[in-house]
């Protein structure tokens, strides 16, 4: 992780990537009463999630991409592009994309584009997911977005 690039010369983003080797590409544990932002931030090419956030801290992602996460075959994943557990979550301008499970097992795949768990609130605005999905599971929930036991 932490490769450093730009997509546009004007408009520089940090690419943290899973280089297609790693399982998650980006952990983050948030201790209760700390906020942790991430700004013009591009997470990708992780084999099974792209950014995993647990702990009841605040979470605010803005202008940032997560993309091209989740190829490996297995069971049982939740959130390919992210798994947001506990805390709360702020997303502005965000696009999670292109978050896909080839699942051959066939079952259990929750959540490709963000799996929301457990959370006090969940911001998301102005944010788009495109393509994310998991055409070969047969037990399969929530392309886009899934929000499990949200109070």
């Amino acid at each position: 992780a932490g490769e450093g690039t730009t997509i546009d010369a004007t408009n520089p983003y940090s690419v943290l990537s899973g280089g297609r080797t790693l399982e998650i590409a980006v952990t983050l544990t948030v201790a209760a009463d700390v906020a942790t932002e991430l700004e013009r931030v591009v997470i990708r090419d992780a084999k099974k999630t792209g950014l995993k956030k647990t702990g009841a801290g605040t979470l605010s992602l803005a202008d940032c991409r997560i993309e091209a996460n989740g190829f490996m075959d297995a069971s049982g994943i939740t959130g390919c592009g992210a798994y947001i557990e506990s805390g709360v979550l702020t997303m502005t301008n965000c696009a999670l994309r292109g978050n896909v499970i080839y699942n051959k097992t066939g079952n259990l795949v929750y959540g490709t584009g963000i799996y929301l768990k457990n959370l006090t609130r969940a911001y998301l605005d102005d944010c788009s997911f495109v393509t994310n999905g998991m055409p070969t599971a047969t037990s399969r929930q929530a392309a886009a977005v899934l929000m499990d036991v949200l109070p």
